[in-house]
């Protein structure tokens, strides 16, 4: 049976951080998505959507877009703030 050297047991744990990070950075992202059930407008208009509708929340470095539509509201995307929505195509609010 071969020897694990020490650095693969602090990269398998390393891994492990990792996801467990993600899985509460998820969480979080999800529970203010949520919140959004009761206090729809509190995110501000998205500047490139040009629509008083698409709104975003604001979330560390990313923005959590949606739609506030008159019996829900529709999540549309997470996308890091340094992405340059002008220039994606096509944009989130237009899928939908």
């Amino acid at each position: 049976m071969r020897r694990r050297s020490a650095g693969f047991w602090r990269n398998e744990s390393r891994s492990k951080d990792s996801e467990a990070y993600a899985n509460r950075f998820a969480e979080r992202i999800i529970e203010a998505a949520e919140s959004l059930q009761t206090l729809p407008l509190r995110g501000r208009t998205v500047p490139e959507a040009n629509s008083d509708s698409i709104r975003e929340l604001l979330f560390g470095s990313f923005r959590i877009i949606y739609r506030v539509e008159p019996t829900r509201v529709l999540l549309m995307t997470v996308v890091h703030a340094a992405r340059d929505l002008a220039r994606m195509e096509p944009k989130p609010w237009e899928v939908f």
